[in-house]
């Protein structure tokens, strides 16, 4: 599911206060468009957010979990990665999104403007015609 437009603020669904349309600004969580309680557009207070099913491609960063707490926890132990809030003295990871877990991140969107995703010999088994390239994705 997603929103005609990006700039949706709604109620996070673990926090119940404000939060931006794909992370809670109070508890750093990553949110999905389906878990957004009382969506409503920034602009145009009056406008319905609707949203609708959509087939996107996804990252599965939660297959990489274990191997990316481990390379950190290797970089820091060989003084490669600094003391941040990723990793403390005690070599403890301390990002929010690496404790709770990491979830897969969607690489296309449903925009008309953008990287057009490319198609195998004009082939579109995956349903992925008129659909865009995210800029970039998270952790």
């Amino acid at each position: 599911m997603y929103f005609l437009y990006r700039p949706t603020f709604c109620v996070a669904a673990n926090v119940f206060k404000d939060a931006r349309g794909d992370q809670c600004d109070v508890c750093t969580r990553t949110l999905d468009a389906i878990e957004l309680i009382n969506p409503r557009c920034l602009v145009n207070k009056t406008h319905k957010v609707v949203g609708k099913i959509s087939t996107h491609m996804y990252v599965s960063l939660d297959k990489l979990q274990d191997w990316t707490q481990e390379w950190i926890k290797r970089s820091y132990a060989a003084g490669k990665w600094s003391l941040n809030s990723v990793i403390n003295t005690e070599g403890e990871i301390l990002d929010a999104r690496l404790k709770g877990g990491l979830r897969p991140s969607p690489v296309t969107r449903d925009l008309t403007w953008g990287v057009p995703v490319p198609l195998l010999d004009g082939q579109d088994p995956y349903g992925m015609k008129g659909k865009v390239l995210c800029k970039a994705y998270r952790l």
